[in-house]
């Protein structure tokens, strides 16, 4: 399953209401583990970060099923930008969400 996330709100360095949240949402989604012992199985969980900017160096470290995409451009971003790379990049998140 892909997991799409706008990560922009976290993505800054003065964080304040939803970017706190977001922040720590990415925080809690990096750390997510799904066990066998809690009766769910997912082997194939994969997170996918748009942002408009580069990461900062404290935003949760790529790994093998969490990577950033940097879509531009940065204006106009959740109009044309984002909207255009959802839907002409295969495979799509199988959901997306967005903290605003």
């Amino acid at each position: 399953m892909i997991i799409g996330i706008d990560g922009n709100e976290a993505n800054v360095g003065n964080r304040v209401g939803i970017g706190e949240y977001a922040y720590e949402l990415l925080q809690q989604f990096k750390a997510f583990k799904i066990t066998r012992s809690q009766g769910l199985v997912q082997e194939n969980l994969e997170f996918r970060i748009y942002l408009k900017n580069q990461p900062l160096p404290d935003m949760p470290r790529e790994s093998e099923n969490w990577k950033y995409l940097i879509v531009g451009p940065k204006k106009l971003w959740t109009q044309i930008g984002l909207p255009l790379n959802l839907y002409s990049h295969s495979p799509r998140p199988d959901i997306f969400f967005t903290p605003s």
